[in-house]
């Protein structure tokens, strides 16, 4: 039997759905951020209004509490961006992004011609400068300079940034953190031994539970992971699929159109 067909309405009024932008509702800063899959952060200012948009009663204070409490991050994720997420999610989805931060790194350093760059050396090296204490980048590439002369010095932050799982440390701030933030180790911030092995299929659940039903595509758009395809694949047995206008192969959580559609 031929998957159902999803129209594009349907597909519209899922994913408005799915991003509480129907109708506020009523959860906790932390539960919305993980039904969300994350907000881009790279200005600290959007998510305290991308939240106000979407809670019920919600007040800049809770976003302030739940980042000092270490249980909300803001960190370099999906696409090479920073995005705020809960500390269970970054846990989950770090290290399933490593290829992608990987990557950019790459793509940036080719542009820069940092053919000189050792990424071990660097990463080792940052690792024991953060270590001491949290530092803003434009404390860290003057260090990492001086211990890599023969490096643009906008490389090494630029690598240390996708190598290394790094949070910022939020402040008193009105939007929780200075324009010149510092950056913490995540392990230090949120527990030694914090990041698992990569799990692809958790990136693809937390997407599908966003956003879905959705494609391959979908899902690599958003991540910035390449090579996804299989692992919805792998999945199939285990979640919903549908078609959408075009014919393309959309998956999704079970029962998770018809759970959205009661709240």
């Amino acid at each position: 039997m031929a998957p159902p067909t999803l129209t594009r309405r349907a597909l519209n009024r899922a994913t408005l759905a799915r991003q509480l932008l129907l109708e506020r509702v009523a959860v906790p800063v932390v539960d919305a951020l993980e039904r969300l899959g994350g907000l881009q952060a790279q200005e600290p200012r959007p998510p305290f209004g991308a939240l106000w948009s979407r809670l019920e009663g919600f007040e800049a204070q809770q976003l302030h509490a739940a980042l000092h409490a270490r249980t909300a991050i803001r960190a370099t994720l999906m696409r090479a961006t920073l995005h705020l997420v809960s500390a269970a999610d970054y846990a989950a989805l770090r290290p399933a992004l490593a290829p992608a931060l990987e990557g950019a790194m790459r793509s940036i350093l080719k542009q820069r011609k940092a053919e000189h760059l050792d990424p071990a050396a660097v990463v080792a090296t940052a690792q024991r400068l953060a270590a001491e204490r949290p530092r803003t980048f434009n404390e860290l590439r003057p260090l990492l300079a001086e211990a890599f002369p023969d490096v643009d010095e906008r490389a090494l932050g630029y690598a240390v940034r996708m190598l290394v799982p790094l949070v910022m440390v939020p402040t008193g701030d009105a939007w929780a953190f200075p324009p010149d933030a510092a950056f913490a180790p995540a392990e230090a911030w949120l527990g030694e031994d914090a990041l698992p092995q990569a799990d692809e299929q958790a990136l693809v659940r937390r997407h599908l539970a966003a956003f879905g039903p959705a494609a391959p595509a979908d899902v690599q758009a958003w991540s910035g992971r390449r090579g996804l395809k299989p692992v919805l694949e792998e999945l199939e047995p285990e979640l919903e699929v549908f078609r959408d206008e075009r014919g393309r192969t959309l998956y999704d959580l079970p029962g998770a159109r018809s759970r959205t559609a009661r709240t």
